[in-house]
């Protein structure tokens, strides 16, 4: 899966805090961890998406309890 954060908005030209392929693995708990000079200040502006693209016809993909947290 790709992980793309990025800035809000459909004008947000093309500017990624972060952006980078993972190996997930299915039936547990998967923490990806964004290095912390990625994040802005507001991060009520920023929209995070997952691209499953490349995956095998009818894979079955669940997303529940995203968690974006701020750490110092």
């Amino acid at each position: 899966v790709t992980i793309k954060l990025v800035k809000h908005g459909k004008d947000n030209d093309g500017i990624f805090f972060f952006a980078k392929q993972v190996n997930l693995t299915g039936g547990v708990d998967n923490v990806i961890k964004f290095p912390a000079q990625v994040a802005p200040d507001d991060m009520k502006s920023i929209d995070l998406y997952l691209d499953f693209g490349g995956n095998p016809v009818n894979t079955e993909v669940i997303v529940k309890d995203i968690v974006l947290k701020k750490t110092e």
